[in-house]
């Protein structure tokens, strides 16, 4: 990016607002619906539980992942092969602790109740809005194909923060992640890191530089492609955070020398492919990460400047795969009061859940028709998913197939973000933007009759 002064802090005219009630006044919530549900096949669960020597319990508390990684002598290499069986996208085996008779299968809730638009805003960006993170206070930020930045709230635009004079596809925004309460960070296709403050003023553009690799072929404009990034909680002093590059993930730490001096010291990093890129990082405990390189998802810990490989899922094509389609991993996501258990967006159309600490594929769901871009979670047992074929889709996680599909679209969707128990917010673009005036577009969808 270049120097702030260009920065626009504009603030936009209002677009037409609309009230959102308060919780109290909204019909009963799914939860109360399924409850007498869940009561009645508690003892079914028990019941599988025994059968098959597993129980939740056993996952607690949230952060005591230690179990993944199973130790072996023969680890010494910086990055070696893991001792476990990994799962795969298409494996049905994990299915049948979970199977239901028909009889248990009507105890299940039926309906999740419904979902309305609150309202539309048109031409929020020039193309595809690649990611949306929450800054607080009731507002969120926006990157786009376009390389621009913007800051709204559930009404309207709140400011311009960063708007190029030209769209430039080597610098569109590729990542964004919060970092502290008080900053969020970005990330471009063409390798820039950029620190800001939640109201959108910039503060600095850190140098977060790549391990220097020759071996990998892409096009010259995705050699320092940023194509993640995520802070981790976990560590104590200056914030850390991990970069998602082609073929490796580097680490930083960010270092406040003064006030208006800001930088960001490189101390560590790892290569995890020869080719692929990686998508995804998840900080599961100091030094350790869950990582996905393109169709594989692995754990990674960190030991005297080695890191230890374990494998939990590997790279499998299904009947479901389309032609010429890797079935990459797109996205991760902790599933909300699901300790050990995320949802993963795969390229191709599924949407699979995960336990990672019995490394176990608990449930796939095969509906969408092509790339999945996001799982977020709604509330408990509900999550949302979008993809390029042009729907969001509810999935109750106690149902066997989606509970609602949203196709209302005006093309692909490739981003969602729940802001409140109320709202969900999608940003979708049309397929060919020479074939039509319109432009990407925020969806705020109604979410309490769920």
């Amino acid at each position: 990016m270049v120097s702030p002064t260009n920065i626009s802090s504009k603030v936009s005219n209002a677009q037409a607002s609309v009230t959102i009630q308060d919780s109290k006044s909204a019909p009963d919530s799914l939860a109360s619906k399924v409850k007498n549900a869940a009561t009645t096949v508690s003892k079914a669960v028990l019941e599988s539980q025994q059968k098959t020597g597993h129980n939740d319990a056993k996952n607690q508390p949230v952060l005591q992942y230690a179990s993944i990684v199973k130790k072996d002598k023969s680890q010494t290499k910086s990055v070696t092969t893991a001792v476990v069986k990994p799962a795969t996208l298409s494996s049905q085996a994990s299915f049948s602790a979970t199977k239901k008779t028909p009889e248990e299968s009507q105890k299940q809730p039926q309906s999740v109740g419904e979902i309305k638009v609150l309202k539309h805003i048109s031409d929020a960006h020039q193309d595809d809005i690649h990611a949306m993170i929450d800054t607080g206070s009731n507002t969120f930020v926006t990157g786009s194909k376009d390389g621009g930045l913007r800051l709204w709230n559930q009404e309207e635009l709140v400011r311009d923060v960063w708007i190029p004079d030209s769209i430039n596809y080597q610098e569109w925004i590729t990542a964004l992640a919060p970092l502290g309460a008080n900053n969020w960070l970005s990330g471009t296709r063409n390798g820039y890191v950029d620190l800001w403050e939640n109201s959108g003023e910039r503060v600095a553009s850190l140098e977060v530089n790549a391990t220097a690799s020759s071996s990998y072929k892409c096009k010259e404009r995705n050699a320092s492609r940023v194509n993640c990034i995520a802070q981790d909680l976990f560590s104590q002093g200056d914030p850390i955070f991990y970069i998602g590059r082609p073929t490796q993930f580097t680490v930083h730490r960010l270092k406040r020398n003064n006030p208006k001096k800001i930088s960001a010291v490189n101390i560590n990093s790892c290569t995890t492919s020869k080719n692929d890129w990686v998508y995804c990082v998840t900080p599961l405990a100091p030094k350790k990460v869950m990582v996905v390189t393109g169709a594989r998802l692995d754990i990674f810990e960190a030991a005297k400047n080695q890191w230890k490989q374990t494998a939990l899922i590997k790279e499998e094509y299904s009947k479901d795969t389309p032609p010429h389609q890797r079935p990459f991993i797109s996205c991760v996501t902790q599933l909300q009061n699901q300790p050990g258990n995320y949802g993963l967006a795969v390229f191709g159309g599924p949407v699979t859940i995960i336990n990672i600490e019995t490394q176990r594929i608990v449930k796939s769901y095969h509906e969408h028709k092509k790339r999945v871009w996001t799982v977020e979670n709604i509330r408990e047992n509900i999550i949302a998913s979008c993809s390029d074929d042009h729907t969001i889709k509810i999935w109750d996680l106690r149902l066997a197939k989606s509970a609602l599909t949203l196709d209302k679209n005006i093309g692909r969707v490739s981003t969602l973000l729940r802001m409140s128990e109320h709202s969900l917010i999608s940003g979708s673009c049309p397929d060919d933007l020479n074939a039509t005036s319109d432009r990407a577009r925020l969806t705020f969808w109604d979410i309490r009759k769920l």
